[in-house]
């Protein structure tokens, strides 16, 4: 039973990692088609203090993504106090 349930983590770990894979490409792409029509797109966070290590590391590396030397995308966290 243990080596099926660790063979059912592997594959949804696969899984996982693919669709992180899919959306940080996609973010790349809309981030670049929006910079070629002259914008600046910037993605906003709420509450990224409770982002995973992982998570942070992919934002990084999607925020130091250029095109010809330009900055792509702008990335900032805000607190939302009433």
């Amino acid at each position: 039973v243990d080596e099926m349930y660790d063979g059912d983590m592997s594959i949804e770990k696969r899984r996982l990692r693919a669709a992180r894979a899919r959306l940080f490409l996609n973010g790349q792409d809309r981030s670049t088609a929006l910079t070629e029509e002259g914008l600046r797109p910037v993605l906003i966070i709420d509450e990224a203090h409770d982002l995973r290590p992982d998570t942070l590391g992919m934002l990084k590396v999607l925020a130091n993504f250029d095109l010809d030397s330009r900055l792509v995308l702008s990335i900032g966290s805000c607190s939302w106090h009433t």
